[in-house]
Order: C-alpha cells, then structure tokens, then sequence
C-alpha cells in the first residue's frame, strides 16, 4: 500500500512537472504577434504629399495655341512664369506651379472694373448668376475676359472647387498634345528684330524677359514668326492672312481686304506705309492681321 501510494505521489510529480514546462512557452508565443502588428498601423504619414500631383488629363487655355496639359506647361520656365499665376493652371498642375502647400483662395482686397465701369471684389462671382459670370470674366473667350481677374479670383471664379490637386478621374482616353509639338521644334531667331512701340528694335530675347511684353507684341505676325519659341507660336502652321479682315485705306474711304497690300506687285511701297510701326497709315489690326500680305512669313 505504501509502495502504490508513492507510485502515485511520483507520477502526479512529473505530470505537475511536464505541464508547468510547456505553460511558459505557450504564454510567449503570442506577445511577439501583438508587437510586429503595432508598429505598421501608424505608419502612412507621407499619404497626403502623393495626393498632390499635376492633372494627367485636364487642359487649360493659352494666349495662343489653345488648350494644352501639364506636361505642355512644364515643359520651358517660360510658360510656367507666364501661365502659373493664373488660379485654373495652378489648381490643374500644382506640382509644376509649386501649389501644393498653398490655399487656393482669392486675393484680400482686390477689385475689378465691370463691363459697366463698376467696381466689384471676388465675391460677385458668388450667387445665382455665378456661372454666366464666370464665364465672360474668368474664362479666356469670355465677352469680358480679365487677366487679373483669372489671377485674383481663384475661388470667386470656381477654380477651387471644380479641379483640386488630386487629378480627376478620366472619363475617356487623356487628350494628345500634339498641337503644341510643332512648336517645340521653332526656335527664336538669335539675330533678327521688330519694331516695338516706344524702344526701337527689339530682339526674342528682349521680349522673352517680360510677359508684359509677350503679352503686348506676340499678336503681331512679324513677332510671333520672328519668336515663335517665345510666343508659343506653331510655326509650322500656314501663312495666311485673315480673310474677314478688312481696313480703310490713308487719305481717303475706301476699304481693301489685305490682299491690297501685295497688289499688282506693289508690295515694296505699301507694307512700309500700313505694316510697320514708324509708317505713314501704320495700323496695329494690319500688323496682326495681314500676316501673309505683310510679308511677315
């Protein structure tokens, strides 16, 4: 009897034994699962800059070439200076414009001159009218189409709200650039020169320096195929005049359609007196208009 009672007291010993031994382990195993997990859940911080990008299918318009992407923008420091202050393009390629840290809202204080010769801020784009505002003061095409106010008006024009950094998700195929590629292969012309209107001859570079002066000469046909690169100008495009365009002729009523100007060979004598700026009946819509009769391309 007291053998079995010892028998048994050893057993119970060594099963005690064997299940205190595997409890230590069993207890560990699930500490290091807890702790890998923690550490990758407050990872992502770094979402919000991704968020910010240029649009991949969005298009603004252009002083002279239409609407073009992005990619067209940066593509010269050139247009990124002319076109980036602009409330539309900056919204549409905030990296390229450095917006991406930036509010988009209008400018305290500013004021504009309506077609009426009133005076209004930002906020009279706000209303029920907005949208038909919108568009003959903030859009390039509209009947009172203001640079300033395309500036200025970032959220009074809409630009906030209808584009944001985040490009939008396409509904179809992005559209091809190809009408600003031709330009791409126009160079300026690092010898030639035009009349301006108050400093004499003036070279591409002169005007590449000021978008002031794009602004003001780069409508002119002699300019705009003298500086093609400047003025964003397709100069593989055909040289033609305006066949609507007519203008009276000096010293009497008459009216002549361009072709004049080349007429019976009498060329020489009438482009000095009707297409530059130090002619006797020099006309500025002559200028820009009669590209092909002027002899500018």
């Amino acid at each position: 009897m007291k053998l079995f009672s010892l028998i048994f007291v050893v057993t119970a010993s060594v099963a005690s034994a064997q299940t205190s031994t595997k409890t230590p382990s069993s207890s560990k195993a699930p500490s290091p699962t807890v702790s890998s997990k923690s550490p990758s859940s407050s990872s992502p911080t770094a979402s919000p800059v991704s968020s910010c990008q240029d649009s991949a299918t969005g298009t603004f318009e252009t002083n002279y070439v239409g609407a073009q992407d992005c990619d067209w923008l940066k593509q010269k420091d050139a247009r990124i200076t002319k076109y980036c202050s602009f409330g539309d393009v900056k919204v549409l390629c905030p990296v390229t414009c450095n917006f991406c840290d930036s509010e988009c809202e209008d400018t305290e204080g500013f004021e504009f001159a309506l077609n009426t010769g009133k005076v209004e801020e930002c906020s009279f784009f706000e209303g029920k009218n907005s949208d038909l505002r919108r568009s003959r003061y903030c859009v390039k095409g509209g009947e009172y189409y203001n640079e300033a106010v395309r500036t200025n008006c970032s959220e009074g024009c809409g630009f906030c709200g209808s584009s944001s950094p985040s490009p939008p998700s396409p509904d179809g195929p992005s559209p091809s650039p190809p009408t600003a590629s031709p330009v791409q292969s126009c160079n300026d012309s690092s010898t030639g020169t035009f009349l301006t209107n108050n400093v004499g001859d003036e070279t591409c570079a002169w005007l590449a320096k000021k978008s002031i002066r794009s602004d003001k000469y780069c409508k002119f046909g002699d300019v705009k195929w003298l500086c093609p690169d400047t003025c964003d100008f397709d100069c593989t495009s055909s040289c033609s005049d305006d066949s609507s365009f007519s203008f009276k002729l000096g010293g009497s009523n008459a009216m002549e359609s361009c072709s004049w100007l080349n007429k019976n060979g009498n060329g020489y004598k009438r482009q000095p007196k009707y297409c530059y700026t130090d002619g006797e009946y020099y006309d500025e819509e002559i200028r820009e208009k009669c590209v092909k009769s002027c002899g500018f391309c």
